[in-house]
């Protein structure tokens, strides 16, 4: 496989995981400040609850299928990540109290 298909393909890949990974992130956010407004006495849908639930549930599946789908040259895109490092751009030791 030609190195510039190769990188293209990894970029393709990595930003289209990591913008899955954005999508998880938000959702989770959003089904935590309900479940914290329903444990401080507000009112809750839980209807909206059970549809974050599923909103995730099919997220994460269109994540497994982005690593599965065929890849150029390759059986599937697992075996071309697994050749490639990934390292994360933004990593800190400072306490971050907006995770709590």
């Amino acid at each position: 496989m030609d190195q510039s298909i190769a990188q293209q393909k990894i970029k393709d890949l990595t930003t289209e995981i990591e913008g899955k990974i954005q999508q998880v992130n938000a959702t989770v956010c959003d089904l935590l400040y309900s479940l914290d407004l329903q444990e401080q006495g507000g009112k809750c849908d839980w209807s909206d609850i059970v549809q974050k639930f599923c909103s995730l549930s099919s997220t994460f599946s269109k994540l497994e299928q982005i690593l599965r789908k065929p890849g150029i040259d390759f059986d599937d895109n697992a075996k071309l990540l697994k050749m490639t490092q990934l390292v994360p751009q933004i990593v800190s030791l400072e306490h971050d109290n907006t995770l709590q």
